[in-house]
């Protein structure tokens, strides 16, 4: 999406990670949006043509064999005209626009539109829509089957608990407090929609880490995987988790490559809210806990470093064909006994 012409008219809207939504294009002389990295311009989707190209795309990928996709924060499609920048708020430097573009006027419209030029007579198809700031009391709008959009989505109240002062400053969650969650998006969706079960993912911590205790890791592990899989949906297993991976470690700033992460810690410093050792050791110990397990660093570090996986444990490095397998046999249990009592939703 393309703003007005002229240096210095980009208007305060944030990115979710981090700086302003808006970025300068040399080539045409206009802003672009950006709500994620400047690397990933957002699409106009309200030009038909941009529709019909992405349309295009899918079906080519489906006569090819795929399954179904997996849409990234697909409720972001359409956006308030204007766009306005939303509440700068105490603290912040960027105004937050979400109530703008999270789910905005025409995103139905191209929902069902995209069902009917892409999905139509695949049988067998599937789809799955991350939509941040989904609810309980509007997810039916998303996974109602009569209403034709989408088979299931990614909710994000279940991993964003405990959140209240930002993914960087995170409070220890009450007993409970997950299990009455995942209990009441079940509710939400009943016998109508259908729930993506997941707890790990490249965006989220080790679920060991955030919801168990690493002191407990098989036992902690196996009662999330349990909680998890028992519950009416289709489970999605991140890499590691069928054996417990926990968080990797943090040693410093050269540790990083999460865009988020990164210019988190240097807005802070420039801020000037606290001096820069405190502030790193701050954003250093969240980090560990919060940031994305893909925010580790190049191949060339140490293998004790990598964000992907947590090399710390003997048993988990090396030649994966050693590892106990008791956590592994025990996820393949539980998904065998969810799959033989509930059948995944037609496309």
């Amino acid at each position: 999406m393309r703003g007005r012409r002229g240096r210095g008219t980009a208007k305060q809207l944030g990115s979710f990670f981090s700086g302003s939504a808006w970025a300068w294009d040399e080539a045409t002389g206009q802003y672009y949006l950006h709500l994620f990295h400047k690397k990933q311009p957002d699409l106009n989707w309200d030009n038909p043509d941009v529709r019909a190209a992405v349309y295009r795309m899918m079906n080519w990928w489906l006569d090819r064999g795929v399954d179904g996709f997996r849409m990234d924060v697909i409720n972001l499609i359409s956006k308030d005209p204007g766009l306005p920048d939303g509440v700068v708020y105490p603290g912040r430097a960027w105004g937050d626009g979400f109530p703008h573009f999270s789910q905005g006027p025409h995103l139905h419209e191209y929902l069902a539109e995209m069902r009917r030029e892409v999905f139509d007579g695949r049988a067998g198809t599937m789809t799955v829509g991350e939509c941040p700031g989904v609810r309980r009391d509007n997810v039916l709008l998303f996974t109602d089957p009569a209403r034709r959009e989408l088979d299931m989505v990614f909710q994000f109240d279940h991993v964003d608990l405990g959140l209240e002062a930002g993914k960087f400053h995170p409070r220890p969650l009450r007993p409970g407090e997950l299990a009455d969650c995942l209990s009441a998006w079940r509710e939400a969706q009943g016998e109508v929609g259908w729930n993506s079960l997941y707890l790990d993912n490249h965006d989220q911590p080790r679920a060991v880490s955030r919801f168990g205790d690493e002191s407990h890791r098989y036992e902690s592990a196996t009662a999330l995987a349990t909680a998890l899989h028992m519950l009416r949906g289709t489970p999605y297993v991140y890499q590691g988790e069928e054996l417990g991976m926990t968080n990797g470690a943090f040693h410093g700033l050269d540790d990083f490559r999460d865009v988020e992460a990164l210019r988190y810690y240097r807005e802070a410093v420039a801020a000037g809210r606290a001096p820069r050792p405190s502030w790193w050791a701050c954003v250093r110990s969240a980090a560990t806990t919060r940031a994305r397990p893909s925010s580790g660093t190049r191949a060339s570090t140490p293998a004790s470093r990598r964000g992907p996986v947590d090399w710390r444990h003997p048993e988990l490095s090396g030649d994966q064909r050693r590892l106990p397998g008791r956590r592994s046999l025990f996820r393949v249990r539980l998904l065998s006994r969810a799959r033989g009592r509930a059948p995944r939703p037609a496309g």
